[in-house]
């Protein structure tokens, strides 16, 4: 589930300007290596930019991304590459949620799956296809 580049609304503007070393957040990252949703921590950077990161994770690795200060999200040759949400937004759970079920299921050694849990599993991910 790739997001769309934020609303600068009152509201977005109160949380980034709230965000301190230490606070969680969700992000989205459309990095070459292993894109998708991550929590992820508040850590100090040099501005312009505000500095995200995951810690070693077994699933991943380390990670660590950078964002604009004041607007919570940076762009790569015009596109969205990265972008933070508040923990408790939806959007950004559902997210996370479905990507953390994919990178469970990269992990799986699928010649122990049957195949009707397999069928399962493709009908579900096609259903989540846009």
């Amino acid at each position: 589930m790739t997001p769309k580049k934020p609303t600068m609304n009152a509201a977005r503007r109160a949380w980034m300007q709230s965000l301190k070393p230490g606070d969680s957040v969700l992000c989205w990252a459309g990095g070459w290596n292993a894109p998708g949703w991550r929590l992820m921590t508040v850590e100090r950077a040099d501005p312009p930019h505000l500095q995200v990161s995951t810690i070693r994770e077994e699933t991943w690795g380390w990670g660590a991304t950078f964002v604009g200060a004041t607007t919570g999200y940076s762009t790569e040759k015009g596109k969205l590459s990265a972008v933070i949400y508040p923990p408790d937004d939806t959007m950004a759970q559902e997210g996370l949620r479905l990507d953390n079920i994919r990178r469970s299921l990269r992990k799986r050694s699928w010649f122990d799956v049957s195949d009707s849990a397999v069928e399962r599993i493709a009908a579900i991910l096609k259903e989540e296809q846009p």
